[in-house]
């Protein structure tokens, strides 16, 4: 059961949107972190959206969000605005899934955003994702 206050911040999250997404990937675990995979079609080109929900070890206490954006096509073809307009729709989606994703630790203030440019986006697979020590 949502409270009225949850069904309107999710109606404000959907009618807030610049583009239609769709979820193809949402996996994880507290242990390891979660993936999320998110793909669209933006002025006839393909976008895919991985955001990596980090971990929180033992000794942490900041959330962490890396968010790789691969684009299809050239830089030349990509306006900043439309750029700009896709790190909104995924600012959007990581806070409204922030509490889902992490089980402690301090709210998030920000994410590391990667841009890639390739020519084409065909068979992406979502691998696995998690830590590794240098030790």
């Amino acid at each position: 059961m949502f409270t009225l206050a949850e069904i309107e911040r999710k109606l404000n999250y959907i009618k807030n949107m610049n583009y239609n997404w769709n979820l193809t990937t949402d996996k994880g675990q507290f242990a390891t972190g979660f993936t999320q995979v998110y793909e669209a079609i933006v002025n006839g080109n393909r976008v895919i959206t991985c955001i990596n929900y980090q971990p929180i070890f033992d000794n942490e206490n900041d959330r962490k969000v890396l968010t790789t954006i691969l684009l299809e096509g050239n830089e030349k073809e990509w306006t900043k605005g439309i750029v700009k307009s896709i790190f909104h729709d995924m600012q959007l989606k990581i806070v409204n899934e922030e509490e889902n994703k992490f089980n402690k630790g301090n709210k998030l203030e920000h994410m590391t955003i990667q841009v890639h440019y390739l020519e084409k986006l065909n068979n992406f697979e979502s691998g696995i994702s998690g830590d590794y020590s240098f030790n």
